[in-house]
């Protein structure tokens, strides 16, 4: 079949030409029209003619056919030409439309860049705020741990030992260790400055351990007993705890009797060296005030210096001390020793010593007046 308007060779099942975009349909109707028109006759006097006209048959050949259709009212070619502007219609709804997507995608177009833009700025702003944030985190860290954090228990009982240990002086000398009263008759005074006028604290008995926290000056040092706090004279101070009954007489009994006995002054000889091995330890040669007279006070002190220099330790591997003879005045007891020394450079060497010394037992304290090597 052809399109009654072009001529084009429809394919089987067409709906529309594909030519000239005419309806099939539409051909149909106008070939049963013509086919009606066929057969029949028109009444001339309704038309205005005098006789009745045959029609004739319809050219369906194509475009420009001029033959009269009288129910139509009209010719072939104009019905062509009303059937041709379907085209240009359909053509003008298909560019409006396109013109509308056209522009609807550009609008969508448009508000996606606009919001992209949005991101963008958010984006800054959240790298702006983490950008500061790292500045600003360590001062929120600090406050909250000073603030809120509670201190742990080594924290709290470092504070209570900070409060109860005794408070470091620019004039001490540090001992910081347990020491023992001697070289009295039954105790000694704790008192509350270093000095003979100071007020008692109380009495610390013959033999009783003491700590002492360091030497004040040559003749005081600062100690505590039994929970108080205050000087005693260094004289009354040994590194080693005194003999059971060595005690010194007590000196306010009478001239007459001994002050001293044997015991106590052998005891004095000992502590002289423990003494001076402590002394030797821990570089403090001040003992050399508490033993021996000022004339010989001044030659230990130079014997300590010269073997300070050499040695850097000692310690006491045996000890032993005899009276050998008193009179009213004066005692001598030989003492015997041996002294393991370990000098700078590491090398040991045991030390096998006997030394001979006066002692003035006619004071109130024992003091060494001579002291020669046998």
């Amino acid at each position: 079949m052809k399109c009654t308007y072009c001529g084009e060779e429809l394919n089987p099942g067409s709906i529309v030409c594909s030519n000239c975009g005419t309806m099939v349909s539409e051909m149909e109707s106008v070939i049963n029209a013509a086919q009606n028109i066929n057969s029949s006759t028109f009444d001339t006097g309704k038309m205005g003619y005098n006789s009745n006209i045959e029609t004739q048959r319809i050219n369906y050949s194509g475009r420009g056919a001029a033959d009269y259709i009288p129910q139509y009212g009209t010719t072939l070619n104009s019905l062509n030409e009303k059937k041709s502007k379907a085209p240009v219609i359909i053509a003008s709804v298909a560019a409006a439309l396109t013109v509308i997507v056209v522009a609807a995608a550009a609008i969508v177009w448009a508000l996606a860049g606009s919001g992209e833009n949005t991101d963008l700025g958010s984006a800054a702003e959240e790298e702006a705020v983490s950008t500061e944030a790292p500045s600003a985190a360590p001062a929120e860290k600090i406050v909250t741990v000073v603030v809120t954090e509670p201190p742990s228990l080594d924290e709290k009982y470092s504070a209570v030992k900070v409060s109860t240990a005794a408070p470091k002086q620019d004039n001490l000398t540090y001992i910081e260790r347990t020491m023992y009263v001697g070289n009295c008759s039954r105790s000694i005074t704790l008192r509350t400055e270093p000095s003979t006028d100071g007020a008692e604290i109380c009495q610390i008995p013959y033999g009783a351990s003491i700590y002492v926290i360091g030497y004040v000056n040559d003749q005081f040092a600062l100690v505590t007993y039994s929970g108080k706090k205050g000087y005693a004279m260094r004289s009354y101070i040994l590194s080693q705890q005194p003999q059971a009954g060595a005690a010194v007489a007590d000196k306010k009994s009478n001239s007459s009797e001994q002050r001293y006995s044997d015991a106590q002054i052998e005891e004095f000889v000992k502590n002289s060296l423990i003494a001076f091995v402590d002394g030797i330890n821990s570089g403090d040669g001040s003992y050399v005030n508490q033993y021996y007279s000022s004339a010989l006070a001044e030659r230990e002190r130079k014997i300590f210096e010269s073997i300070s220099s050499r040695v850097e330790s000692e310690k006491i591997i045996s000890l032993s001390c005899s009276l050998e003879s008193r009179t009213e005045r004066y005692a001598t007891v030989v003492r015997k020793s041996t002294i393991e020394v370990v000098y700078n450079d590491q090398s040991v060497k045991s030390i096998p010593e006997t030394y001979v010394y006066t002692v003035d037992i006619s004071g109130s304290d024992l003091i060494i007046t001579e002291l020669e090597e046998r």
